[in-house]
């Protein structure tokens, strides 16, 4: 497993105040986190891979490849 890449976001997570549920499985650990009118699902699994959705008003918004929109998103939270 990636652990750098999920001990980094999780330092990005606490420096900008965004708080967030560590929970896990057999080959992943999933950081949830919940922001105004919006609900993130990251998985850091075993493999390297990172895994990520976006849920808005209770229905799936996207399913994301990219860890550059998951870090634009960050972003956003950390300007506000």
């Amino acid at each position: 497993m990636n652990e750098t890449g999920l001990f980094v976001f999780l330092d990005q997570l606490s420096q900008i105040g965004i708080e967030h549920r560590l929970a896990y499985g057999a080959n992943l650990i999933a950081v949830e986190i919940a922001v105004p009118g919006e609900r993130w699902h990251v998985e850091f699994h075993d493999d390297g891979s990172v895994g990520f959705e976006r849920f808005v008003s209770a229905t799936v918004a996207e399913n994301i490849d990219s860890r550059e929109v998951l870090d634009a998103l960050l972003n956003r939270y950390a300007e506000e």
